[in-house]
């Protein structure tokens, strides 16, 4: 019996390379992500004309076939009215309720109606994909649209904000193929008018911050080709499905592939069967006195090879993600004043993760202690109080508690689905475990953005975000006296075991701090029962330890702020507060030193920067 095929998979089939051609093609946003990732990483040289070619076949096909949009495509969705019913009735007796004070009849509003955003838009997706819309053939193909704005054409907003992002407690009940009610207009008025006045500033605003990002990284340029050794494996732990994989270099041996085997889609897909995480050498892991990092920690970007001892890799990768937060302000107006929780997306949310403000509404406390939980219960102004042992913790609205009462948690869990606050991230994980947990939610930030990045490019920006420790030794370490801050690479690759540290058995070492670095940890890490468990899970059998903290502790710095610290005065004239900075330097006697990974000094003094190779084939003056 011969196959069945159509005449889309024909010319498809016919504009890739044979070793690409399927019977089906499944070209949703995620089937055409992986096919064009998978021929750019296996042939970059045909990739422009296959691209070009499959553009014409769209081009093609939507003049001749068409792909015209009706007054069918625009119906109330019969999903909404099934699913609101319920809700509309709860409101008309929340409104009819004469006992309800104004606030509490607000409260009632907003929480009948804030569970129900989100199934909404997937049932309007999900019905419009059944009528074949072309609305939803956009969205699941990936080429522009969400199934949030869809959801908004044919079902409803619910809920709005206003210009201070609080919820309007008016029910927005209505399309815009319905049309709004005076009252709904004038409601969701409030967040348009933010978001057209943000698209306004967006250009400036994403281009300083883009500036802040490639301060913190310039100094990730490749100086030597292998990770420095140590005693014991180190390396980022990663999903195995991750596709960001290919390139990337593994740190310990992983089924029958061994340290160092570069991860190509095959060898994912077959460790895929056998393991859900492999560990890969990163920037995130490297440590490195001078801000440098390996060739091998960076990965291959392309089939030409890995990186060449000089060259810059944290300035590009810094580039590409600032560019994709331009992308992401400039697209702001498009979900302005919507809102069913607290959101984890948009350029003023990226912002804040990279400023670390006071002010953080998206942010869920982690337990600044162990203990049981005691109580949750809300709070008259909104939100909610959860009280851990003798603390009590402020729970935003629209972030969800996630522990119960009874449960016990340890110093640094998290309580609730909201982000963790940098600060305190790195303050109560440590370094290294902070890193890991802030790429994860960077990396949703921009997905939920829709301006999703590459996660080896966000490893680098992390790595250069999160670098910073505290002086607590009142003798100073080095340079450095009681309270400087100093970049973590210097003080890490100068840290040796202190007196009284030893190998230590994992059953023994919970509550210690650890004393040499192990996967993605750091020396001062305090270990937890989430420690022990990755070291469990990875085979690491001893880790040397002490049972106190070290000279120094983690320290969060702003992104405004990524240079201000730098120890080349030269340096930090580069970014911000540079009056003071240099007041500062002057008063230390700072050195500045042109043959460093920074090329600020370099090129203040009018001299050659670039790449420099000593009689060891490593970077140097």
């Amino acid at each position: 019996m011969a196959e069945v095929t159509t005449l889309g998979t024909l010319l498809i089939n016919d504009a890739l390379p044979k070793y690409l051609r399927k019977q089906q093609h499944v070209l949703d946003k995620k089937g055409v992500h992986k096919l064009l990732s998978e021929l750019a990483a296996t042939d970059p040289e045909q990739y422009k004309s296959v691209l070009t070619a499959l553009s014409d076949i769209g081009k093609s096909t939507a003049w001749t076939e068409g792909m015209s949009v009706s007054l069918a495509a625009l119906r109330k969705s019969k999903a909404k009215q099934k699913l609101l019913a319920p809700a509309r009735a709860r409101i008309f007796d929340i409104l009819e309720d004469d006992r309800l004070t104004e606030t509490q009849r607000k409260d009632q509003i907003v929480q009948t109606l804030l569970p129900l955003s989100g199934k909404l838009q997937d049932a309007v997706l999900e019905e419009s994909r059944a009528e074949n819309s072309p609305f939803a053939t956009q969205i699941v193909s990936g080429a522009r649209g969400s199934k949030g704005g869809l959801s908004s054409l044919r079902g409803a907003d619910l809920l709005a904000t206003d210009q201070n992002d609080r919820f309007i407690p008016l029910p927005l009940l209505h399309s815009y193929a319905e049309g709004f009610t005076p009252a709904e207009y004038f409601a969701a008025s409030y967040g348009q008018r933010k978001g057209a006045l943000a698209v306004k500033m967006s250009t400036a605003d994403a281009g300083f911050l883009n500036k802040q990002l490639v301060n913190a990284v310039h100094r990730q340029v490749v100086t030597h080709e292998q990770p420095y050794a140590t005693r014991l494996p180190t390396g980022l732990p990663v999903d195995t499905s991750d596709r960001d994989n290919i390139g990337a270099v593994l740190a310990i041996a992983a089924g029958k592939y061994k340290a160092g085997t570069v991860l190509t889609d095959e060898i994912l897909q077959d460790l895929e069967d056998e393991q859900d995480e492999i560990v890969v050498h990163s920037p995130m892991t490297e440590i490195s006195e001078d801000g440098g990092v390996s060739a091998l920690a960076v990965g291959r970007r392309t089939n030409r090879g890995f990186h060449q001892i000089g060259d810059n890799t944290g300035i590009p990768a810094a580039q590409a993600i600032g560019e994709r937060l331009s992308q992401g302000a400039l697209g702001a107006k498009h979900s302005a004043g919507v809102n069913d929780r607290v959101s984890k997306a948009g350029f003023e949310y990226i912002n804040r993760m990279i400023q670390s403000p006071e002010h953080f509404p998206e942010s869920g406390p982690l337990a600044e202690d162990g203990g049981v939980v005691q109580d949750i219960r809300k709070a008259p102004q909104g939100g909610q109080y959860l009280k851990v042992g003798d603390r009590e913790y402020y729970i935003h609205p629209g972030i969800e508690v996630t522990v119960k009462v009874g449960d016990t948690v340890e110093q640094g869990d998290e309580l609730t689905d909201g982000t963790p606050h940098p600060e305190q991230l790195v303050r109560l994980r440590g370094i290294g475990d902070a890193r890991r947990e802030y790429l994860r939610h960077f990396r949703e930030a921009l997905d939920n953005s829709g301006v999703g990045s590459h996660r080896r490019n966000l490893e680098s920006v992390v790595s250069g975000l999160i670098n910073w420790a505290k002086i607590t030794d009142p003798d100073g370490i080095g340079d450095n006296i009681y309270g400087d801050v100093a970049p973590y690479g210097y003080l890490a690759a100068n840290y040796k075991p202190r007196s009284g540290a030893g190998e230590v058995d994992l059953g023994k070492l919970k509550g210690m701090y650890l004393e040499e670095p192990v996967l993605h940890y750091t020396p001062g890490t305090r270990v937890n029962r989430h420690v022990l468990e990755k070291l469990k899970k990875h085979k690491i059998q001893s880790v040397f330890a002490h049972k106190d903290p070290p000279g120094f502790k983690p320290h969060m710095v702003r992104g405004l702020l990524s240079v201000y610290h730098d120890p080349d005065w030269r340096t930090q004239q580069a970014g911000f507060y540079t009056a003071r900075a240099f007041s500062n330097s002057l008063h230390r006697g700072a050195v500045s030193d042109t043959n460093s990974t920074s090329f600020v000094p370099a090129l203040a003094e009018g001299v050659n920067f670039g790449k420099r190779l000593t009689t060891q084939g490593t970077y140097g003056g």
